[in-house]
């Protein structure tokens, strides 16, 4: 076996709180360059964001509890011990610095990327690590590359520059979730699902964060028709959806339970199913839905955390193809949502 040097990635952000998302960006990062390790690093004071939430104390632990299983991911505290503004090129420093002669990767969402020129020292940055970007809904990342970064562009297993450093483009399945919306439920009193690594969602409730309120406890049910997804359901049905289906992902994804996919015959019908769904579950469960893409009416989604509605256009569920990708997943019949 050929030697080659330790591989050590670092992966930046608030995580206020970590969410699967950002796990799987890690675990998509070190499986596809085989990086040695990934640290997690949460930022003591993010330069580019508005206070966290919790405490830098309490989001490291939040990370420790998230990584545990993990192989080769690890929480770090290098930004938490360091006095003031944590700035990733200090970060990379100090990383080089205690792994001599190491290839440094700097973990990147696609939203970060397209931020980068506005970092501190951001050529630096670039000397220091290659990039390895990971797709991130709303985003462009490498599919608008910098004129600078053109040449440097690889795919995993692709040979190196030979002088500096490589972008590399790291394929991963997106995952919409925004730790944003995490908050939101959760300051609601609402059950975040698989979006929280269950020690992490426990880690939450027992301190009472980002607004969950103390004594609070969340039921289990062995159901799959709960409440929101059966009232989901029902009013896709009876609003006349095309093609309706919900595919079972609990053995399947990381990060949600179930997708409701279903079509409408135009924009107008599009923006209507997605508009009355979310009224009717309103109405029947108290249960917001974060939405996307309404303006548009190619493909709304409505994200209940614990299971997420498609609302596709004829053209665009079949170019997107979500029962194809997700082909193995069990299917539940639409008409069990009545009984």
């Amino acid at each position: 076996m050929t030697d080659r040097p330790r591989r050590v990635g670092l992966f930046g952000g608030t995580f206020d709180p970590p969410h699967a998302g950002h796990l799987a960006v890690a675990c998509a990062a070190r499986d596809a360059l085989d990086l040695d390790v990934v640290e997690l690093v949460p930022s003591s004071v993010p330069p580019h964001r508005r206070a966290p939430g919790a405490t830098p104390a309490e989001r490291l632990e939040m990370v420790r509890l998230a990584c545990a299983g993990e192989p080769r991911l690890v929480a770090s505290d290098r930004e938490i011990r360091r006095d003031g503004t944590s700035y990733t090129v200090d970060t990379l420093r100090e990383l080089a610095h205690d792994h001599p002669g190491a290839e440094l990767f700097l973990v990147l969402g696609a939203d970060s990327y397209d931020e980068l020129p506005t970092w501190r020292e951001s050529a630096e940055i670039v000397r220091l690590a290659h990039l390895a970007v990971l797709p991130r809904p709303g985003a462009h990342g490498v599919l608008r590359l910098r004129p600078d970064d053109a040449a440097r562009l690889r795919a995993p297993g692709d040979p190196r520059p030979a002088e500096g450093t490589a972008v590399f483009a790291v394929p991963m399945p997106l995952v919409p979730l925004a730790a944003r919306d995490l908050r939101a439920r959760l300051a609601r009193g609402e059950d975040p699902g698989a979006g929280l690594a269950a020690p992490v969602f426990g880690y939450i409730r027992e301190r009472g964060l980002y607004g969950w309120p103390l004594g609070v406890s969340m039921s289990e049910t062995s159901s799959a028709w709960d409440p929101v997804l059966a009232a989901a359901v029902r009013a896709l049905s009876s609003r006349k959806a095309e093609r309706l289906s919900v595919l079972d992902l609990r053995d399947k994804s990381s990060f949600t339970d179930f997708f409701v996919i279903c079509s409408g015959t135009s924009d107008r019908q599009v923006k209507s199913l997605a508009e009355e769904t979310a009224l009717k579950v309103k109405e029947e469960t108290g249960r917001r839905a974060v939405v996307e893409g309404l303006a548009q009416g190619e493909w709304v989604l409505l994200d209940y955390g614990d299971f997420l509605v498609h609302v596709f256009s004829e053209h665009a569920r079949e170019f997107y193809r979500l029962e194809s990708l997700w082909g193995d997943a069990p299917r539940l019949d639409p008409a069990g949502a009545s009984l």
